[in-house]
């Protein structure tokens, strides 16, 4: 995950003394030292649930921690004399595990950048699940807090696997029977095998594309979304692709055209048809 934080960059939280930011599994602290300050200065405790940080017989920062850590795995340094870098591990590093603060009641973010934490973190989520796509350099908007909704993944590892098996219910539609939302594929014989989609190299190759990532990871949160993007020919180039793929699976029926993924076999009849 190193290399999406360096290309991401980090979103701070200014405070008095420095700035701590935090990633799905890290909190990093950044104190500002008096130039030349030596490690015998310092004191820094990182406890299970304490943090206490004294510079020169001050105490600068004390406090417990909003959530579990991972104390042996916690550590501090000094840089060049005049920064100290504190690295806290959290127990729990899932994108809906953001920190609301540094320690309990201090040195909260503004809702601004707070926002902007659970945005990247989601983001995190989405490029672990997907590590052959590269969301550093992407936006999100919609339902990104909390850790975002639960998606299927499109890279070359799948987190989880939508149920299509059944028609989806809705009291104020077809009286139960609702129409799939655009984007879902289905197929006669359910969902296909795709696993040995999702590890061709010609489609890892294309989601390594931040365009391509970004657009398919938008038509995943809103499938209304796909007419946007139909004068864009590098994106209905890699949608009519998958869909061709699918076919060759089995997963989508043989009379649907390339791109067209708006029916499935749940929702074929005429609405005459629906009770």
């Amino acid at each position: 995950m190193a290399n999406f934080d360096e290309t991401s960059g980090a979103v701070r939280c200014p405070t008095q003394w420095g700035s701590w930011y935090q990633t799905m599994e890290e909190v990093f602290v950044e104190v500002n030292l008096p130039q030349g300050t030596s490690r015998k200065q310092v004191k820094c405790d990182i406890k299970s649930k304490k943090l206490n940080v004294i510079i020169n017989d001050t105490t600068i920062i004390s406090g417990e921690f909003p959530a579990a850590i991972k104390t042996d795995e916690s550590t501090w340094t000094i840089e060049d004399k005049k920064l100290l870098q504190i690295y806290i591990l959290k127990a729990h590093s899932t994108a809906d595990q953001c920190w609301r603060s540094l320690l309990k009641g201090q040195y909260a973010p503004d809702d601004h950048v707070f926002d902007e934490m659970e945005k990247k973190q989601t983001l995190q989520r989405y490029q672990f699940e997907n590590p052959g796509m590269d969301f550093s350099n992407a936006d999100i908007t919609g339902n990104y807090h909390g850790g975002g909704p639960q998606l299927p993944s499109v890279g070359p590892q799948m987190a989880e696997v939508p149920d299509t098996s059944s028609p989806l219910q809705d009291p104020e539609t077809h009286n139960g029977n609702q129409e799939p939302t655009p984007g879902a594929i289905g197929g006669s014989g359910g969902i296909p095998d795709t696993s040995k989609l999702l590890k061709d190299p010609e489609i890892i190759e294309a989601f390594k594309d931040p365009e391509i990532s970004r657009a398919f990871m938008d038509i995943s949160q809103t499938p209304t979304n796909i007419p946007e993007y139909q004068n864009n020919p590098k994106i209905q180039g890699i949608i009519q692709k998958v869909s061709e793929k699918l076919i060759n699976l089995g997963g989508a029926k043989d009379d649907m055209p390339p791109g067209d993924t708006s029916r499935c076999d749940t929702c074929s009849a005429d609405e005459s048809e629906v009770p």
